[in-house]
């Protein structure tokens, strides 16, 4: 499989009796509300952070750090390191620019995301499951520029189940 799933991997995956245009739109809709919370696939991502200390927090887990200047100096990579996890970058006392109180100034860093794309599917497997498994209750909801059929069971609307399936994206990629 591969991000965003396709009408042909999803059925390989789920039985359903709905159409081909149906499962399409649902599967569009949630890539679209998953593209919307996890920022865009597996592309560079420039962040401008203003932090003192000597840790900087991504927004993403990163899989390496492309470049990083700080107060509009380019840095050496010897100068900082990205922890375990990818989430963190340590501005060290060594290398070519090396810190005495840590960061300072704006810090302009650029990296690549960890690929999360088999995390992506299985979110947009789950939305796309539940949109499915949803009961009825008259009227719709819109998702994007999609409007589905649905409504409310009990307490909980689509829109409401979406969004808490969402919630959960921190469980399953490198996101803040």
């Amino acid at each position: 499989m591969s991000y965003p799933l396709t009408v042909e991997a999803f059925r390989a995956l789920v039985t359903s009796s709905a159409t081909d245009g149906y499962i399409q739109a649902l599967l569009d809709a949630a890539q679209v509300r998953i593209d919307a919370k996890l920022g865009p696939p597996a592309t560079d991502v420039s962040e401008l952070i203003s932090v003192r200390g000597e840790l900087i927090m991504l927004s993403r887990a990163a899989s390496e750090i492309t470049a990083v200047f700080e107060a509009g100096h380019a840095l050496d990579p010897a100068d900082f390191e990205l922890r375990p996890g990818g989430t963190i970058v340590r501005r060290l006392r060594t290398g070519q620019w090396p810190y005495i109180r840590g960061w300072r100034g704006g810090i302009d860093i650029s990296y690549t995301p960890i690929d999360d794309s088999a995390d992506r599917e299985r979110l947009q497997l789950l939305l796309v499951q539940y949109a499915l498994e949803f009961p009825t209750g008259g009227g719709s909801e819109r998702i994007g520029e999609y409007s589905i059929d649905g409504g409310s069971t009990g307490s909980t609307t689509y829109q409401q189940g979406w969004d808490d399936i969402l919630s959960t994206t921190g469980q399953f990629v490198g996101i803040h």
